[in-house]
C-alpha cells in the first residue's frame, strides 16, 4: 500500500498540492467532491491526505486569511517578481516595462521555485493553474487571463486561488463583471474579490521601425483545418508568408519586417486575440483580423484594426487591399494605448499603497491637464 500511495498522487494531484486538470474535469463534481464512481480511492490514506490539502479552504478561514492580507503594507516589499509561463510573456514584458519606467524594482521568471523564494519580495503570478509550485497568498498577486467563455477554467479551486491571493489583475472589463457576478460556491455575499480585483488592459509596446521600411504579409500561429482552408484561399491571390513553430527573437525579426499581419482566427467564432495583436502592433506592423464575437470589448485597440467578416474571403482580401494601398503609421496611437495602460498600473500601485516615481507620469499628466475639455 505505501510503495502505491506516491504514484497515486503524483497521477492526480501537482507537486504544489492542487489536482491535475483531468482529475478536475473527469472525477470531481461541481463542489469538488469526488464523484460516486472513484470513492473508492478513499481507502489510500496518502491520496485521502492529499485530496484533503487541496480542497478550497472553508469559507470562514479564508475570509480570516483575506481580512489578514487586507492590511498587509506593500511598501514593506523590495522588489517585484512577475512569474509567468510562456503564453503570457508578452503581457508580462509589458508590465515589466512599466514598472522600471515608473522606478519600481522588478525582474521576470518562468517559474517559481520554493528553494529560490524570497521572503521579501512581491509575486505577480500569471495563470495560478499553469505552476506547480506557487508563491505564498500573502505574497502573491493574481494575473487572471482566462477569458469569460472558457468557463471550465473557473473551478471552485481556481476561483479560490484567486480569492486567496493579496489582489486580482484582469485584462479585460467583461472578465471582470463576470468574476464579481459568479455564484461560487464559496463565495457568500460576492465581496471578497470585488474588493480587490483590477483592471489593466494589454497594449503595444512602440519599438519597431518606421512603416516605410516594411514590406508583405505575414500570416504567424498553429495550423489548423479552418486556418489553412483561409490561407489557401488568399493565397491565390496575395503573397503571403506563412511561419508556425516561430518564437522569441525570430518571430520578432519578422514581426519588425512586415507591413500587414493577417489575424486567423483558429475557427469561425472566435474573439480577440488581445496578446498577439498588441504584439504585432508593437513591431509597427499595421493588423487585418476576421471579425469577433466579443466586437467592441476593447474599442481603443480595435480602432487600430482592419476587420473583416470571419470567414468572408473577398472582404478579407479587399481588407489587405486596402491596407497596402493606404499606408499609415500608427505610431502615435500606438504610444496613446501604450500610455492609456501606463496610467491604468498607477492607478493600481496607488491604490495597493505600491511606491513609484511620480515624476514617470508627471508629463503626461500636464500634457493632459492641458487639453481642452470636452
Amino acid at each position: 500500500m505505501s510503495r502505491k500511495t506516491p504514484i497515486l498522487c503524483r497521477i492526480f494531484f501537482k507537486k504544489a498540492g492542487p489536482p491535475r486538470g483531468y482529475f478536475v474535469r473527469n472525477f470531481l463534481t461541481q463542489e469538488m467532491q469526488l464523484k460516486s464512481g472513484i470513492k473508492l480511492l478513499y481507502a489510500f490514506p496518502g491520496f485521502r491526505r492529499s485530496f484533503e490539502r487541496a480542497l478550497p479552504k472553508p469559507v470562514g478561514k479564508r475570509y480570516q486569511q483575506y481580512a489578514e492580507n487586507a492590511s498587509v503594507d506593500f511598501s514593506n516589499f523590495s522588489e517585484i517578481v512577475i512569474v509567468t509561463p510562456p503564453q503570457t510573456s508578452f503581457i508580462a514584458q509589458l508590465l515589466a516595462a512599466q514598472l522600471t519606467q515608473l522606478g519600481v524594482v522588478c525582474r521576470t521568471v518562468a517559474n517559481y521555485s520554493a528553494d529560490a523564494h524570497d521572503p521579501t519580495a512581491l509575486y505577480i503570478v500569471f495563470s495560478l493553474f499553469h505552476h506547480e509550485t506557487l508563491p505564498p497568498a500573502s505574497q502573491r498577486i493574481a494575473f487572471q487571463v482566462e477569458q469569460k467563455e472558457q468557463t471550465h477554467y473557473f473551478t471552485p479551486l481556481y476561483l479560490a486561488g484567486l480569492n486567496e491571493s493579496l489582489a486580482v489583475i484582469d485584462y479585460s472589463r467583461e472578465n471582470i463583471e463576470f468574476l464579481r457576478n459568479l455564484d461560487c460556491v464559496w463565495l457568500s455575499p460576492g465581496e471578497l474579490l470585488i474588493k480587490r480585483i483590477f483592471f489593466y488592459p494589454i497594449a503595444p509596446m512602440p519599438q519597431g521601425d518606421t512603416y516605410a521600411d516594411r514590406e508583405g504579409i505575414l500570416f504567424y500561429g498553429a495550423m489548423t483545418p479552418y486556418r489553412s482552408k483561409i490561407l489557401d484561399e488568399l493565397k491565390k491571390t496575395h503573397d503571403i508568408e506563412v511561419v508556425t513553430d516561430l518564437f522569441g527573437q525570430a518571430l520578432k525579426d519578422k514581426l519588425a519586417r512586415a507591413k500587414v499581419v493577417l489575424n486567423i482566427h483558429r475557427s469561425q467564432r472566435a474573439i480577440l486575440e488581445t496578446t498577439r495583436v498588441s504584439e504585432c502592433l508593437s513591431f509597427g506592423a499595421r493588423v487585418v483580423s476576421e471579425d469577433v464575437v466579443n466586437q467592441g470589448e476593447f474599442p481603443e485597440l480595435e480602432e487600430l484594426i482592419d476587420f473583416a467578416p470571419a470567414g468572408d474571403i473577398d472582404a478579407l482580401s479587399e481588407a489587405l487591399n486596402k491596407v497596402l494601398r493606404t499606408p499609415h503609421d500608427q505610431t502615435p496611437e500606438v504610444e496613446a494605448l501604450y500610455q492609456s495602460s501606463l496610467l491604468h498600473l498607477v492607478e493600481i500601485l496607488d491604490d495597493l499603497g505600491i511606491p513609484y516615481q511620480k515624476s514617470a507620469v508627471a508629463s503626461h499628466d500636464d500634457s493632459a491637464a492641458s487639453a481642452p475639455a470636452d
